[in-house]
């Protein structure tokens, strides 16, 4: 039994609407990642709030947009120092 030509469609159609899907499924879902992570440049001294505790990542970015500038860096990564220091707690 071999199918009709409208199957064939029927399948084109189907696997380019799962294509743009994701695409667009990928493209909403990066920018969205993006939004919510602080970006600094360093060196430099930064405030940052962290809102619970835990682990936390930090990236090293040789080539990045912050703000509406654009930063690049040598691609070795250099030695930076970061400190976590508790902020001090206002007296009632």
């Amino acid at each position: 039994m071999k199918p009709s030509r409208w199957c064939y469609g029927l399948a084109i159609l189907v696997f380019i609407g799962g294509v743009v899907s994701f695409a667009f499924f990928l493209h909403k879902n990066l920018n969205s990642l993006s939004n919510s992570l602080t970006q600094v440049v360093v060196p430099g001294k930064w405030d940052i709030t962290l809102p619970m505790t835990g682990k936390y990542t930090i990236f090293h970015e040789y080539r990045s947009v912050v703000g509406n500038r654009f930063f690049l860096q040598n691609k070795v990564c250099q030695i930076y120092n970061v400190y976590l220091h508790p902020k001090p707690q206002a007296h009632k």
